[in-house]
């Protein structure tokens, strides 16, 4: 069966009102934050200002960046290299992040020293990145010393890119 060929319906109640919304998942998704925007307002606001960035996203705006090999995970393509250190930090952790999420790695946070090996950047040009994207948001300290990168740092990674491509 189909995406499209599935029906949902959902009740929602709120205060003295109440509303259903029949149909396929897409167009029930889309009623139902209609139905949020008009009658709270305040989800409105949040969801513009939530930031979700989906693994899709981040795939589509590292491609031509990276390649997957099944046996070692993402590998960089060359032209990685040539971005400022902040982006290098951040197309290495959105991989990890990613292979997190595909079930390929326990966890997303890599130490300083992977980190180092990895994109072979001096320490010092490392840590003064690390220390920038961390002020910035994008980056934070995991345990010992690790570091992952966070939701803002995924979407302005991806906005990094898409900017590239549109060049």
């Amino acid at each position: 069966m189909s995406a499209s060929d599935q029906r949902i319906r959902v009740t929602i109640e709120h205060q003295n009102f109440q509303t259903s919304i029949e149909g396929d998942p897409e167009g029930v998704i889309r009623a139902v934050n209609a139905f949020f925007d008009k009658v709270l307002p305040t989800y409105s606001l949040a969801k513009r200002l939530a930031v979700n960035v989906s693994a899709e996203e981040v795939i589509k705006a590292l491609e031509g960046y990276v390649v997957y090999d099944r046996s070692i995970g993402f590998v960089h393509k060359p032209t990685v290299h040539s971005f400022p250190a902040a982006d290098q930090i951040l197309a290495l952790l959105a991989t990890k992040w990613l292979e997190n999420v595909l079930g390929l790695r326990e966890q997303s946070a890599v130490p300083l020293k992977a980190l180092s090996e990895a994109l072979g950047l001096k320490r010092g040009t490392l840590t003064a990145a690390l220390t920038e994207l961390k002020r910035s948001g994008y980056v934070k300290s995991a345990e010992r010393g690790d570091y992952e990168i966070t939701k803002h740092g995924l979407q302005a990674l991806v906005e990094r890119l898409g900017e590239r491509t549109r060049l």
